[in-house]
C-alpha cells in the first residue's frame, strides 16, 4: 500500500468513526470483532461488526450495524432490521454457499436491546432461524460531530443465539478490527495471495448465477424441488460472478461482491413476483446486468435505483414492483 492510500486509508477511518457511534457485542462472548463493512457518503455512515463462526448457518453468529443517516419518515422504523436481514442471507451465500430465501412468514415484535447497561426500546423482526434487532441511540451516545438532522440506529443480527442472551455496548477501540479489514482486502484483491481460477469471458457468469438463483426461487413450492446445489458449487459459481464484476465494472473485490449481491437478490425476488417472468425475464436480466456492470442508461432505470436504497420505507417495495410492471408493460413488440 502507497502512503498516500494509507492517509486516504486513516481519514477515511478516522472521518467515519468521528461520526458514528461504533456499537458492538457484550455478551455473550464469541470472540474480537470482525469489521464486516464500513462506508460513507452523502447518504450516511455505517460500520458492521461481526462476531462467531462466520461459515455456518447454525451459528452461533452475531453482526451488529450501526448506521448514522438523515431523519426518515415513520415508516422507516422496521425497514433497517428487514435489510439488514437480506443482507445477512447474502453474507451466508457468500461464506458457505448456503441459498436461504427470504421468508414470507415473518413476525415483528417490541421487545428491548441493553446497550451499555441502558435498556432501549427495540424492534425484532423474525424469520425462520434469523432475528434481527433495531433500537435508535440515545443522544448522548453519538458523537459530537454527527448532526442533529441525523438519526443514528443499531442492528443486532444473530444465527442461534436468543434475543435475551444479547447485550450491546459501544467500542471504543476498533484499531485492531480496521487493520485486519484492510489486511485482507488487500489480500483478496492481490492475485499473488490467493489460488485464481482463469478469469472468466464474457458475461456468461452473471447470467448462469442469476438462472440458478431464479430456478431455485421459483421451485420453493414447487412439489417436485430440485437437488440443493453443493456448498462447493455454489462458492464456486458465485466466485466466478464476483471475478465477472471486477474485471468488467473495475470494481475491488467487496464492491463487486456487494453489487452482485445486489443483481441477485433483486432479480431472484422479482421471478418470483411477477407473472410475467417466463416471458420476458431474459430482458429483464440483461438490462440489469446492463445497469450493474456497466452503468448503462436503460428502460428499467427507475426500477434498479429503488432496488438499491430498497427497505428503507414499506411502500418502496411496492414501487419497485410497480415500476418493474410498468417496464413491463412498455416493453417494444417483439423485444
Amino acid at each position: 500500500m502507497s502512503a498516500a492510500q494509507a492517509i486516504t486509508r486513516d481519514a477515511l477511518r478516522d472521518y467515519i468513526l468521528s461520526r458514528v457511534p461504533v456499537i458492538g457485542l457484550a455478551t455473550p462472548e464469541l470472540g474480537p470483532p470482525l469489521l464486516l463493512q464500513a462506508s460513507s457518503g452523502p447518504d450516511g455512515h455505517l460500520i458492521r461488526l461481526g462476531y462467531g463462526v462466520s461459515d455456518d448457518p447454525a451459528g452461533p453468529h452475531i453482526s451488529v450495524l450501526t448506521q448514522v443517516s438523515q431523519r426518515m419518515p415513520l415508516a422507516y422504523i422496521v425497514s433497517p432490521a428487514r435489510s439488514a436481514l437480506s443482507y445477512e442471507r447474502g453474507r451466508i451465500f457468500e461464506r458457505a454457499g448456503v441459498d436461504e430465501p427470504e421468508n414470507d412468514v415473518t413476525n415483528t415484535v417490541s421487545s428491548h436491546l441493553l446497550i451499555n447497561e441502558r435498556r432501549l426500546a427495540a424492534r425484532v423482526r423474525y424469520e425462520a432461524q434469523l432475528w434481527a434487532a433495531q433500537a435508535t441511540i440515545p443522544r448522548d451516545l453519538v458523537p459530537t460531530h454527527t448532526s442533529p438532522r441525523e438519526r443514528a440506529i443499531t442492528v443486532a443480527i444473530s444465527r442461534g443465539v436468543p434475543v435475551e442472551d444479547v447485550t450491546l455496548a459501544l467500542e471504543f477501540d476498533l484499531r485492531p478490527a480496521w487493520e485486519a479489514y484492510e489486511s485482507r482486502r488487500s489480500a483478496l484483491a492481490s492475485p499473488g495471495d490467493r489460488r485464481e481460477a482463469p478469469l472468466p469471458d464474457g458475461l456468461d457468469a452473471l447470467t448462469d448465477l442469476i438462472a440458478s438463483t431464479v430456478a431455485q426461487r421459483r421451485s420453493e413450492s414447487a412439489p417436485n424441488r430440485p437437488q440443493r446445489r453443493s456448498a462447493s458449487e455454489l462458492r464456486d459459481e458465485w466466485e466466478a460472478a464476483v471475478r465477472t464484476q471486477m474485471r468488467y465494472a473495475g470494481q475491488p473485490r467487496e464492491e463487486a461482491s456487494e453489487a452482485i449481491m445486489m443483481l441477485v437478490s433483486q432479480l431472484g425476488e422479482l421471478a418470483a413476483s411477477v407473472g410475467w417472468w417466463r416471458e420476458a425475464g431474459d430482458a429483464a436480466t440483461a438490462e440489469s446486468i446492463r445497469y450493474t456492470v456497466f452503468a448503462s442508461a436503460v428502460r428499467s432505470d427507475v426500477a434498479q435505483r429503488i432496488w438499491t436504497k430498497r427497505h428503507r420505507v414499506d411502500s418502496e417495495h411496492s414501487a419497485w414492483l410497480e415500476a418493474w410492471e410498468q417496464w413491463y408493460a412498455s416493453m417494444p413488440p417483439g423485444a
